[in-house]
Order: C-alpha cells, then sequence, then structure tokens
C-alpha cells in the first residue's frame, strides 16, 4: 500500500508541476480515498480546483483543510478569496481578519491575496518579503556586463502573459513605441506558447522573442545573462504563472519590478519598481523593498490605438432598459466588498429606475450579489451582468453606461483606463495602498482629478451628484471625448520616453557603481 500511495503521489506532484489539473485531481481524489482528512492532500486539490474554475468545489476543500489546519494564514487566505470569488459574505469580516491578524502574528499567504483584501501597505509588504524568501534558490553571482560607448541598452521583458491578457493589452504600445536606436528590446514568455493576435503583435515589437516555458529557472536565468541583459523587468511577480526564482537567481545587473503586480515584490534583489506620484508617494517608501522609480504620469502604459476597435451597440443589444441611468463596474467579481456594496445599493435606491451593470465572472456569485441586493431593500432585477465578451463588444459597452463606480481595497486597472478611453467617468476613492490607488492615478493623468475622493462618504456623495446632475455628467463625458486622447495618461510614446528615462538613469548609476536609489523622472520644461 505504502509503495502504490507513493508513486500515486509522485505522479501528481507530476500533473502539478505541468499545470495539467484534470489528471491531478484524479489522483489527489484517489489519495484522499487512502488517506482520508489529510489536510495537505485537501488544500492541493482545493488550489488545483480553483485553478480549474470550480471555485465552489475549492472553498469546500480549503475549509475542509483549515479546520485540520486553523492556524495555516495561506489557507485562510485562500478561502477569503474564493468567498469573494463568489460573492459568499457571510463570516466574510471574520475570513479577512484571519488573514491579516496572520500576516500580523508572522504567516505566509499569497501576496496577491493579501493585496485583493483591505490590507496595509504595511501587511503587503510582510506577505510579499516572506513569499519571495520561501523556497527562493540563492542568487547566482552578479552579471558583470560592460556596456561599450554608444551601444544599445537592452531591456529584457520577462512574462507569462504574452498573449490577449490584461498585461499584453496595457504594455504593447510602450514596447512598440521603444526608441530602437538607442534599446534593444528581448522577450521571455515562460507561459503557454499562445497563437493569439496579440501574442503575434508583442513579437513583433520585440527585436529578439524567445520561448523560455520548458526551460527551469536556472537555464533562464543562465540563458538571459548569456544574451547580455542590462535590465531585466519582471512583467509577472506575483500572479499568474509566477516564476520567482528566475528573479531570486539573478538575470542582469539591474532587476525591475513593473506594471502587473500592483506593489513590492519584498526583496532587494529586485531592485527597482515603476511607480508614479500617486501610487507610490516619496512618504510610501518604507513600505517599498525596491528603489520607487516614479513617472511623472500613471505608472500604467496604455493602448490607445484599441479605441476604433469597440463596437456602437444599443442598450438593447445588452440587456440594459431601454431608459435609466446605469452605473457599472466591469472588474472582477472578487474585487468587490460588502462595503462598497452598501454604498452602490444605497445609489441605487436614491435614484430611481438606475441599474447596476456588472460583470458576470461566474454564475454562482451573480446570484449571490443578486441575493445580497435583495437583502439591502433592492430588487434583483436592478443587477445585470454582462457575460465576458470579445474586446470589441466589451469596449463598446462603456459608452452605453453613465458612471462607473470604482472598488476599493484594489481598484480598477485596466478596466479604469478603458473606461476613461471610452469617454466614462470614474467616481474612485484613493485608498491607502498601491492596489487601492491606482484609480487615482489613472484619473490624475488624464485631467479628471476632481473625480477621485478621500472618503466613502465624498464618493458616494460625489456618484449622487453625478447621476442627479446631467449638465455635470455631461461635462466630464465631453472633457474625455475632446482630451483624453491628448492626455499623458494616452501618449504612449510620451510615456514610453518617461520609462526609458526611468531606465538611463538606473544604468548609469550602476555603470558608475552608485546602489539603486528612488528615482523621479521629471520632463524637460
Amino acid at each position: 500500500m505504502s509503495a502504490a500511495l507513493d508513486d500515486l503521489k509522485a505522479r501528481m506532484q507530476d500533473s502539478v508541476r505541468r499545470r495539467n489539473w484534470r489528471e491531478a485531481v484524479v489522483d489527489l481524489d484517489k489519495i484522499l480515498t487512502l488517506e482520508p482528512r489529510t489536510a495537505d492532500v485537501l488544500a492541493l486539490r482545493g488550489r488545483v480546483l480553483r485553478a480549474q474554475g470550480h471555485v465552489g468545489d475549492a472553498l469546500a476543500d480549503l475549509e475542509s483543510a483549515a479546520d485540520l489546519n486553523p492556524n495555516d494564514t495561506e489557507l485562510a487566505g485562500e478561502i477569503a478569496l474564493c468567498s469573494l470569488q463568489l460573492g459568499l459574505w457571510e463570516g466574510l469580516d471574520r475570513k479577512i481578519a484571519a488573514v491579516l491578524n496572520g500576516i500580523d502574528r508572522g504567516g505566509l499567504a499569497e501576496p496577491l491575496i493579501v493585496a485583493t483584501l483591505p490590507s496595509t501597505a504595511e501587511q503587503q509588504f510582510k506577505a510579499a518579503s516572506r513569499y519571495f524568501a520561501k523556497d527562493a534558490p540563492a542568487a547566482l553571482p552578479p552579471a558583470r556586463i560592460a556596456r561599450a560607448p554608444g551601444e544599445k541598452l537592452r531591456i529584457g521583458y520577462f512574462s507569462a502573459d504574452f498573449y490577449d491578457h490584461a498585461t499584453s493589452q496595457l504594455v504593447v504600445r510602450a514596447l512598440e513605441a521603444h526608441d530602437r536606436a538607442a534599446f534593444e528590446i528581448c522577450g521571455y514568455a515562460f507561459g503557454f506558447p499562445p497563437t493569439d493576435a496579440m501574442h503575434r503583435r508583442v513579437v513583433a515589437a520585440m527585436d529578439k522573442f524567445t520561448d523560455v516555458s520548458k526551460l527551469t529557472n536556472a537555464e533562464i536565468a543562465a540563458l538571459a545573462q548569456s544574451h547580455n541583459i542590462h535590465i531585466a523587468v519582471d512583467l509577472t511577480g506575483f500572479t499568474g504563472m509566477m516564476r520567482k526564482g528566475i528573479f531570486a537567481l539573478g538575470v542582469a545587473p539591474v532587476q525591475v519590478n513593473y506594471l502587473t503586480y500592483p506593489g513590492t515584490l519584498g526583496t532587494d534583489r529586485i531592485h527597482y519598481i515603476i511607480g508614479d506620484s500617486v501610487v507610490t508617494p516619496p512618504e510610501h517608501r518604507a513600505h517599498y523593498a525596491e528603489c520607487i522609480a516614479a513617472l511623472p504620469h500613471a505608472y500604467q502604459p496604455t493602448d490607445s490605438t484599441k479605441r476604433h476597435m469597440a463596437r456602437k451597440l444599443t442598450r438593447g443589444e445588452v440587456g440594459l432598459p431601454d431608459k435609466g441611468f446605469v452605473f457599472c463596474n466591469f472588474g472582477i467579481v472578487a474585487k468587490i466588498t460588502p462595503d462598497a456594496f452598501d454604498i452602490w445599493m444605497r445609489l441605487l435606491k436614491a435614484v430611481e429606475g438606475s441599474v447596476l451593470w456588472l460583470l458576470e465572472t461566474n454564475a454562482a456569485a451573480a446570484r449571490h450579489l443578486k441575493r445580497e441586493a435583495c437583502a439591502r431593500g433592492v430588487s434583483p432585477d436592478r443587477l445585470i451582468f454582462a457575460p465576458r465578451a470579445p474586446v470589441d463588444i466589451y469596449l463598446g459597452r462603456y459608452p452605453l453606461a453613465d458612471i462607473v463606480l470604482d472598488t476599493f481595497a484594489y481598484t480598477g486597472h485596466t478596466t479604469d483606463s478603458d473606461a476613461l478611453l471610452m469617454g466614462l467617468p470614474v467616481v474612485t476613492r484613493i485608498g491607502t495602498a498601491f492596489p487601492a490607488r491606482v484609480g487615482a492615478s489613472l484619473l490624475t493623468a488624464v485631467g479628471l482629478p476632481e473625480l477621485i475622493t478621500a472618503t466613502v462618504e465624498d464618493y458616494e456623495r460625489l456618484a449622487l451628484l453625478l447621476a442627479r446632475e446631467p449638465e455635470l455628467l455631461a461635462s466630464y463625458r465631453k472633457r474625455l471625448t475632446d482630451h483624453a486622447l491628448t492626455s499623458p495618461l494616452f501618449d504612449a510614446k510620451r510615456y514610453t520616453r518617461n520609462l526609458e528615462a526611468a531606465y538611463r538613469e538606473m544604468w548609469r548609476r550602476h555603470e558608475q557603481g552608485l546602489a539603486p536609489d528612488h528615482i523621479t523622472v521629471r520632463e524637460p520644461g
């Protein structure tokens, strides 16, 4: 029995490494028939089920594992996230407290989960630093790369998401806009090899593109060093198919955390993080292991060229009523917290005939949110759910809404910039940590700081004012229509010149033997 069980576990672990979730679940089921109520196996099956999108089943396994191991902060984090993904809010405060209290006591949890919860910048820093240190390999000897006079600065972008993913949608124009006379752009893809149009566009934007998905972390690090990469940029961080070991080993003399993970990676092996004065103000520097390279406008790049892709739609085509005010939020349901939802329901009550338009991440969450609306005295019919759709339909939906109501702990990032691109105002509340400040960063860069609020009371008051004052709302929409594309938020060439200025300063310090330090990029004039 023992030998057969060992073989079964080995096969299961191999399936997990290969991300063959279906085979992994089959073997996990068999293991649990032989070793029922084993916390580690239950937790692993829960994680595999979550990776497959079976969130309800995952939650049941994770809670069973937590019953056997109640002090596991990582489990508590996964339970809180699954609850948010399902819109199951009963006991949510207790679940969130278990995570954050665990972090405060020295526990370990997935940083992206902690960033999604209403956590502080200090808690996010603690989560990141512990998570990076866990199983991190010893760093390779520092790469010693000399740059000949006049040689191009070689930038290596590393990502699991070089396909039709939010990361590529945001960064592709910046990649295309790099000054090829001064920079050589290299891409290293460690996700599943994709074949979609966005992948082809990203590849075309690179001088050199290498699929390293089948290589080990050590092999990737050695390959990048052999390519004499001057600055290595991590475009994945603690998200999706993260490969923290690549940057833990060290692939270039200068290593940068950029864009995809909204916060610190918690290690001095990453030398810089790209930020701005809103998401990473100077007074927050203590909460970052990296030095902050602050761009003069939003840290987040955009691709305004996709605006022309939007399909012209009617309300009837998307399931909206012919009349009435439309509040919307197309972020994932896990970002919606009860405190924001309370305000949204009060707004629906205050604005007769209004509706709330949300993304249907999963059918169970839609049912549960409708139930929560009913519990707050709002007809569930006033919540309308939009299914996931191709980009032309997704972008075409925005002009049919009236305003975006931003979430709190983790604001809209891509969705907020897409709304602004399509002429739709966003009402946000600025929070205390990076993911809670992105909406404010985008509004500042597009020239609408008036839509940034500091308190939940001001947030609710402003949203209600815009719903009741059509002329005021129309003035904001006109400002977006007339000026958004010429604003710093949507000027890709301007953005890329500022990003390149940050890279140049990072390399100048390295070349002169200076330690990394905070950088503030200032535009000429």
